[in-house]
């Protein structure tokens, strides 16, 4: 297995699996009280990196490629057929849906040799894309959406060392938490419920979580360990 979730009921998990390491991947999910699971989809030689529930828990994305192209997909729970909504050069990851379920965000590798990773946002209703232009060489890590607004939060080096921003959708504006001069890595991070932040900082193996509030303040509520798991 290469990548499970559990459903929007809290009773059926999903997942990917390989066949014999042929990278043929398959979508399968077992629900609670059943001792088998089951083969959702029927792909041919298609490989599969990850995949987002959309919130009404009809719809998969997935992240993966063919022999020729690399695609963000849309698997219908429902008719079991997955239509492509993106192509792109370079591998795409990490999908996730905004709390309406009608825009879908994800990292995607968009140029060549030095390769860049983008944040790409689709509009599921009206089919229009939307990029995030950062520069050359960028390494972008797409995560979640605000609980409330249109922003997405995600780690990146695009202004040199590793750092945590923001960016608005409906401002097409960018925001960064301004921790890059602290020379450290972030192993995870996420929204609060009340639109504040979330992260673990790592430097030289030693890992600390803190949380930023209204943008400006570092609260330190861990202390320094080897390994922070986050759930």
């Amino acid at each position: 297995m290469t990548c499970t979730k559990i459903g929007r009921d809290g009773k059926t998990v999903y997942f990917l699996r390989d066949f014999q390491g042929w990278e043929r991947h398959q979508l399968y999910a077992i629900r609670n009280g059943h001792a088998e699971e089951e083969q959702l989809s029927n792909f041919e030689a298609i490989r599969l990196f990850d995949f987002a529930l959309s919130p009404n828990n009809r719809e998969i994305a997935l992240t993966g490629s063919t022999a020729k192209f690399n695609y963000v997909w849309i698997f219908n729970l429902e008719t079991r057929i997955h239509e492509p909504v993106y192509e792109c050069p370079g591998w795409g990851f990490s999908t996730n849906y905004s709390s309406q379920g009608d825009m879908l965000v994800f990292s995607a590798n968009t140029t060549g040799i030095p390769r860049s990773s983008e944040l790409v946002i689709i509009n599921i209703t009206k089919t229009t894309l939307g990029h995030l232009p950062l520069n050359r060489a960028v390494k972008t890590q797409a995560r979640k959406w605000s609980p409330s607004k249109k922003k997405i939060l995600f780690r990146t080096n695009a202004a040199g060392p590793y750092d945590l921003a923001i960016y608005d959708v409906d401002s097409d504006t960018t925001t960064y938490l301004g921790l890059s001069s602290y020379g450290v890595d972030f192993t995870d991070f996420s929204w609060l419920t009340d639109e504040g932040v979330w992260f673990v900082a790592r430097f030289n193996g030693r890992s600390r979580l803190y949380v930023v509030k209204n943008g400006v303040r570092e609260i330190d509520v861990g202390g320094t360990i080897t390994g922070i798991e986050v759930n």
